[in-house]
C-alpha cells in the first residue's frame, strides 16, 4: 500500500546495507512518514479475543481514554478465530484477504500454539498465510513483492548461530503450508526464508496507549535500521503506521528506531540484538560502554548482602535449569556469576512468569513480591530495569484488580521519579501514556468519598498535595504533548483534548477563579509528589 505522506527515502546506510533517511529536515514529533496500512499485521494469538483484526482496536486498552465507547468485538462467524468491531472493519478485511483464508481458518482450528511453544510463532504464521494468499490472488503488488524478497532474512546466521530458531522458521513454513494444502511455487526452503524474513525483520504492532498487540511486516518500515539511541519510534493510528521523530532530525540524516527496549542495561540489549537480530549494536549509547545508570548494580548493605547470599543459595538448586536457560540467553554460558548477576537472573525469570500467569490475583502477589525483593536485594536503582518494568506491570495489574490507591501511588512514583529519566522526551509516547494514566486515576481518586480513599488521602495530608492539583497539571502536561506524541488526528490524542477541555469547562462553570488558584499551587507539586514517591515502601 502506498505512503500516504512521506519525508523518508532509502538509500545506502553507513551502519548496515540499505536504511531510511530524512528527505528534509524534522522537528520533534512531525511525521516523518505515514501509511494507511502495513503489507501485513498480525495478532498475538491472547489479542484474537480482544481486538478488531482489521483496525486494531482493542479492548486491552480502549478504557483508559475512551470510557463512553462500549467496544464489542465479534468473532467471525465463519472461521470463528478472528474478530471484528463492526460490520464495516469486517467487509474491508474480507476484501482485502479473509476471503482467501476464512475457510482455511475454519479447518485449522489447531493454528494457536501449543502448550509451551513460542506464541509469536503463530502470528507469523498468519502472516506467512497473508502473504501466500494475497500473492496467488493478484492481489498483493508485484513491487511490493520484490520489495519484500529483498529484505535480508538472517537464514544462514540463524542455522549456524540458532538451530533451534531455524527449526522453528522451518516448523512455521511446514505448517503454513500444511493449512494452505501446499500451494505451487512454494516449496519449504523457499518459505522458511520468507519466515525467517518476517522473524528478524518485522516490527511490534501497539496499540495507541503502546501495548504490544501483534507483529507488523512491511518492506518499507523494516528498512530502518536500530540505534539504543533512536531519533523516531513507530506509532500505530488503527490500521495506518507511523514514524516520528523524537528528536529533531536534519536533511539527509538516517532515521533510527530500537528494535528492543532501549531502557536496558548494554548487557541485556547487546544480547539481545544478537540473538534476536544476528549483529553487535556499535552505536553510541553501546559505544560508551557499561557507563549510564542503566547499567550500573548499587552496592547493597550487609544486610542486603546477606539477604542476597541467602536467596542465591536458595536458588542455586530449584533454579538451576532456568539460570542456565539465562545464560545462554545472555551468552554467559562459560561465565562465573556474581551473586547480583544470579539475583538479576532470578528477578527476570520471575517478571516473565508472572506476565504470562492466567490467574490475575496470582499476577498481582507475584508483581508485589518482585517489587519487595527487588527493594530488599538493595542492588536495583528504581530507574533500573527489571525493577522499572516491574513496577509499570503492577500499576496495570491494580488497576485491572481495582487497588486504585495502590496503583495511584506506583503511577506517581513512575511519573516523578523514573519516566523522566528513562524517557527524556517530553513527548515521549510512553511517557505522555503513562501521565495521562496517572491524570485518569487523580481524577477518578478526586470524585471518590474520603473514607473510600483514606490511604491516599493520608499520604497526601502528609505530602500538602491536593489530588485536583494533580489531575489538573497531568491533564495539561498530556494534552500539551500528545499532538507531537501520536499525531493530531489520532483517537487517543482527541480523546486526551476532550478530557482536559472537559475539565476545563467544568471548573470555569463551577469556581471560575479556580484555574488561577490550581496553577498557583503548581509551584510545590514537584516537592509534594517526591515526599508520596519517598513513601512508599519499594
Amino acid at each position: 500500500m502506498a505512503l500516504t505522506e512521506s519525508f523518508a527515502e532509502i538509500k545506502k546506510s553507513g551502519v548496515d546495507g540499505r536504511g531510511l533517511f530524512a528527505s528534509k529536515s524534522l522537528k520533534a514529533g512531525e511525521s516523518i512518514f505515514r501509511k494507511a496500512r502495513p503489507l501485513v499485521a498480525a495478532l498475538d494469538v491472547p489479542r484474537l479475543e480482544d481486538t478488531c483484526v482489521n483496525c486494531f482496536r482493542t479492548k486491552l486498552s480502549e478504557g483508559l481514554y475512551d470510557e463512553a465507547a462500549t467496544l464489542e468485538i465479534k468473532k467471525c462467524t465463519g472461521c470463528r478465530i478472528v474478530a471484528y468491531c463492526g460490520k464495516s472493519c469486517q467487509s474491508q478485511h474480507w476484501k482485502r484477504c479473509h476471503k482467501y483464508m476464512c475457510k482455511i481458518l475454519k479447518e485449522s482450528q489447531g493454528i494457536g500454539p501449543r502448550p509451551n511453544e513460542n506464541q509469536h510463532n503463530s502470528g507469523v504464521i498468519f502472516a506467512l498465510m497473508e502473504i501466500i494468499q494475497t500473492r496467488q490472488n493478484m492481489r498483493l503488488s508485484e513491487n511490493d513483492w520484490i520489495a519484500m524478497l529483498q529484505l535480508k532474512s538472517h537464514a544462514k546466521e540463524m542455522k549456524a548461530q540458532d538451530p533451534r530458531r531455524y527449526h522453528e522458521a522451518e516448523t512455521i513454513a511446514e505448517k503454513t503450508l500444511m493449512y494452505l494444502n501446499n500451494p505451487p511455487d512454494y516449496a519449504k526452503d523457499f518459505t522458511t526464508l520468507i519466515a525467517c524474513a518476517i522473524l528478524t525483520n518485522s516490527l511490534t504492532l501497539v496499540a495507541p496507549t503502546c501495548d504490544p498487540l501483534g507483529l507488523v511486516f512491511d518492506p518499507f518500515c523494516c528498512l530502518a535500521n536500530h540505534c539504543c539511541e533512536p531519533n523516531a519510534y513507530v506509532m500505530m493510528n488503527g490500521a495506518e503506521i507511523s514514524f516520528r521523530p523524537l528528536k529533531e532530525i536534519s536533511k539527509d540524516e538516517e532515521i533510527f528506531v530500537s528494535y528492543i527496549d532501549s531502557t536496558e542495561a548494554i548487557s541485556v540489549r547487546q544480547s539481545q540484538l544478537a540473538k534476536r537480530y544476528y549483529f553487535t549494536c556499535k552505536c553510541t549509547k553501546c559505544a560508551r560502554g557499561a557507563t549510564s545508570p542503566q547499567d550500573i548494580f548499587l552496592t547493597p548493605t550487609s544486610e542486603a548482602r546477606q539477604e542476597m547470599k541467602n536467596a542465591v543459595d536458595n536458588m542455586q538448586q530449584e533454579m538451576s535449569k532456568a539460570i542456565a536457560s539465562m545464560k545462554a540467553a545472555y551468552n554467559l554460558e562459560n561465565s562465573q556469576l556474581t551473586q547480583g548477576e544470579i539475583i538479576d537472573f532470578y528477578i527476570r525469570n520471575k517478571l516473565s512468569i508472572a506476565t504470562d500467569l492466567q490467574s490475575s490475583s496470582n499476577r498481582l502477589e507475584m508483581l508485589r513480591h518482585i517489587l519487595e525483593e527487588c527493594q530488599k536485594f538493595g542492588q536495583y536503582a528504581i530507574t533500573r530495569q527489571p525493577y522499572a518494568a516491574a513496577r509499570n506491570e503492577y500499576v496495570l495489574e491494580c488497576i485491572c484488580q481495582g487497588e486504585f490507591e495502590t496503583a495511584w501511588l506506583h503511577a506517581v512514583r513512575s511519573y516523578i521519579e523514573i519516566d523522566p529519566l528513562l524517557y527524556p522526551e517530553a513527548h515521549n509516547p510512553l511517557r505522555v501514556v503513562h501521565t495521562f494514566r496517572l491524570a485518569k486515576l487523580s481524577n477518578f481518586l478526586a470524585s471518590e468519598p474520603h473514607d473510600k480513599i483514606q490511604t491516599v488521602i493520608g499520604v497526601c495530608s502528609e505530602a500538602n498535595l491536593a489530588i485536583p492539583v494533580l489531575a489538573w497539571n497531568c491533564m495539561r502536561e498530556a494534552s500539551q504533548q500528545v499532538d507531537k506524541s501520536h499525531g493530531a488526528d489520532s483517537p487517543f490524542t482527541l480523546a486526551v483534548k476532550s478530557t482536559f477541555n472537559t475539565a476545563v469547562a467544568e471548573i470555569q462553570n463551577i469556581a471560575p477563579g479556580a484555574i488561577k488558584q490550581i496553577e498557583r499551587e503548581l509551584g510545590s507539586l514537584h516537592p509534594s509528589l517526591k515526599k508520596v514517591s519517598a513513601s512508599l515502601p519499594y
